[in-house]
């Protein structure tokens, strides 16, 4: 059965690509190449294996396809490294790979939307929408779930004072389809099974999420909430479904004309997290961006608690960043982070250049 879906879906994929490419003309194509090229120096550790100097980039390709009314095809790569460093390890520009992060078919007709393909489920936006260098680190090695398989949907409505909301829910596995793959550098583990085990690594659409996002009030301009639940059935050697509930708000303000803070305060709980039982894990982000003209200083904690049969671990992420935007579209932002993860603190200065290019 698990082969039949995983079949069903590339094929559907495959389909509507020939269909966007040779239909009755294509409507639009858009996209646009986020590039950035970092440098992260971990300068000192409790741990001295853990300093190393990483130089690396992070390019994110996307395209949408709008070939009838209503229909368009997305695509998402990443080209970045895919495998860690060793102990004491430096890197420059080595073990990139580029894999497909996200493919799906959409349909779209006013306040309603559908998708099926591959994709990122809706839950938390900490993950991507904290600000700094490193602010989003934690969050995406814990509850960005990308990767995933399956259908989702969403239906907005309101205007005006009370704003506009919009909820959505998504039915999902894990992919383990060649889609898996990457290009140049073998990503790691080099393939993806069923038997590995692993929330939502079923091969069936038995994992699911369910959001609420909410915003654009007219009393409160600029602010946005997001609240979502999360299950992800156990796989195979798994003792329980993981399950997951999300709170988030982000406020930007505007200060005056140049001037403008966005804080964001996101809460995470996953209980039976990865699928073990009797491991909760709690995790708080808060952050904070002034931009001014075409700077920005950005700071930003994570706290996660993770509670493993009556013992709990407490790790700390903090990081402060600073950034200018030039006339021609390239950013360079320097930030400095103190990790405390296992009760080993490490510290690492990072230096990001990034620049859009779209079409």
């Amino acid at each position: 059965m698990g082969q039949i879906i995983r079949s069903g879906f590339t094929g559907l994929i495959a389909i509507w690509t020939v269909a966007a490419l040779t239909g009755n003309g294509v409507a639009a194509i858009q996209g646009r190449i986020p590039i950035e090229i970092e440098n992260d120096w971990n300068y000192a550790s409790d741990d001295f294996s853990a300093e190393h100097n990483q130089l690396f980039t992070k390019t994110e390709p996307e395209i949408t396809i709008r070939f009838a009314p209503g229909w368009s095809l997305f695509a998402l790569g990443v080209l970045a490294p895919t495998r860690d460093p060793g102990p004491r390890e430096d890197r420059a520009f080595e073990d990139h790979g580029i894999f497909v992060e996200e493919l799906y078919a959409r349909y779209e007709s006013g306040a309603f939307s559908v998708k099926a393909g591959k994709f990122t489920p809706n839950f938390g936006i900490a993950w991507g929408a904290t600000p700094g260098v490193f602010g989003s680190d934690i969050a995406e090695a814990n509850y960005e779930f990308s990767e995933r398989i399956g259908f989702g949907g969403a239906l907005s409505s309101g205007s005006g004072a009370t704003g506009r909301h919009t909820v959505s829910s998504s039915l999902f596995f894990l992919d383990t389809t060649p889609l898996y793959q990457s290009l140049g550098q073998g990503r790691a583990p080099a393939t993806r099974n069923r038997a590995d085990g692993g929330v939502s690594n079923t091969e069936s659409l038995s994992s699911f999420a369910i959001a609420l996002d909410g915003g654009e009030f007219e009393t409160l301009p600029g602010l946005h909430y997001h609240i979502a639940h999360i299950r992800q059935a156990r796989g195979e050697g798994g003792d329980k479904d993981e399950r997951g509930f999300a709170i988030a708000v982000t406020h930007k303000i505007k200060l005056d004309d140049e001037t403008t803070v966005t804080p964001l305060v996101e809460f995470v709980r996953l209980s039976d997290a990865e699928g073990a039982a009797d491991t909760d894990r709690d995790l708080l982000t808060a952050a904070a961006a002034l931009e001014w003209r075409d700077w920005n200083v950005a700071l930003s904690y994570t706290g996660r608690s993770t509670d493993a049969a009556g013992v709990t671990t407490d790790d700390t992420h903090f990081q402060v960043s600073a950034g200018y935007v030039f006339d021609i579209g390239v950013g360079i932002d320097v930030a400095w982070l103190i990790d405390e993860t296992d009760n080993v603190e490490t510290r690492t200065i990072g230096l990001r250049l990034s620049y859009e290019i779209g079409f």
